[in-house]
């Protein structure tokens, strides 16, 4: 049976259908987008929501991927035709680049990864709901890859950051769990954490550390599948110009994976060796106290040997040589062929 949860709620932000088995999970949930002002409806089962999908007016759905009687994303295509393409979040325990290729596909909005976080389920809904309202079309989808958590973030998120000011779509791939880096848990909690400050959707592959080189045609095709799904016009990706044999393979895969994008870039990462060749200088000056913000949220690595605020403030100081001194994140240029704004 389908109950409204969201007892002290004037639901001035919206109503939600949230389709979730688990009790528990749902009355959490339930208590969160209470709390925002949202109305929220619960329907536990897959044939409850396709009872409920189309009788009323939702600003969005909410769904589980695992029920009890079907899959979530059966829902999708429902959901689109019976309620005028109301926007559909898809939560699943599994955050692998073939769900969300599967899931994205179907034509879903967003997904989120349990265990939920209360900030980002909460961001979703409401990025969702206002460009839903607004029809205000994304003006481009960025992918950035990672072989561990920290990659992109040092390499290039103060450009990431500067995207979502430009209002693009910003979305992080890590191959790897980064298990050779600490606790897979506490990395992948911090992930979540650095992907919600730079206000971008993160996917870990979670393939194990120092395997890359052996998976060459996998991460092509699931690097290409990813592209496609995403309709990706901007990538960037780790230098060759590494020490770690498993950056080196990420960046030959995502070279041939994105050869059909029109931009490609290559940042500089933490393993990175004085081969790298910079010829483009992104000055993120601006966004720099953004980026230390993103960077801190792994404070299982910050201020060790890895990430260090003054480490990272005087590499971009030095590469700003090269920008009237200004603070830079610093890429090599693969292919840069604009669409015509004609």
């Amino acid at each position: 049976m389908s109950l409204a949860l969201a007892l002290s709620a004037t639901g001035s932000k919206g109503r939600i259908l949230l389709v979730e088995d688990d009790s528990s999970q749902a009355r959490l949930v339930s208590a969160w987008l209470a709390g925002d002002d949202y109305e929220v409806v619960v329907a536990d089962s897959n044939e409850e929501a396709r009872a409920t999908v189309g009788r009323d007016d939702w600003d969005a759905i909410i769904m589980d991927v695992a029920l009890p009687d079907g899959s979530g994303l059966e829902l999708i295509d429902i959901a689109k035709s019976d309620s005028g393409g109301v926007p559909v979040i898809m939560m699943t325990a599994h955050g692998r680049v073939e769900f969300v290729i599967d899931a994205l596909r179907r034509g879903a909005d967003d997904y989120l990864r349990k265990p939920l976080n209360r900030h980002e389920l909460l961001g979703s809904v409401a990025r969702v709901i206002e460009s839903a309202r607004q029809n205000t079309p994304v003006k481009k989808r960025v992918l950035a890859i990672g072989v561990a958590p920290g990659d992109v973030e040092s390499g290039c998120a103060g450009t990431l950051l500067r995207h979502r000011q430009q209002g693009d779509a910003v979305y992080v791939v890590i191959a790897t769990g980064g298990e050779q880096l600490g606790n897979r848990s506490t990395l992948q909690a911090e992930l979540v954490n650095a992907g919600l400050k730079m206000d971008a959707r993160v996917i870990v592959e979670a393939l194990p550390q120092g395997s890359l080189s052996n998976r060459n045609t996998e991460l092509v095709q699931l690097l290409g599948r990813l592209v496609e799904s995403l309709d990706i016009s901007v990538v960037y990706a780790p230098s060759q110009h590494d020490e770690l044999p498993d950056v080196r393979a990420l960046h030959h895969s995502a070279m041939v994976a994105t050869r059909g994008v029109g931009e490609v870039y290559c940042y500089q990462a933490l393993t990175s060796t004085p081969a790298f060749s910079p010829n483009r200088f992104e000055d993120v000056s601006e966004v720099f106290p953004g980026k230390l913000e993103v960077l801190q949220a792994y404070k299982s690595l910050w201020g060790g040997t890895r990430l260090d605020g003054d480490g990272v403030r005087a590499s971009a100081r030095y590469w700003g040589r090269f920008a009237g001194g200004r603070l830079v994140e610093p890429l090599e240029l693969i292919r840069e062929v604009r669409e015509s704004s004609s």
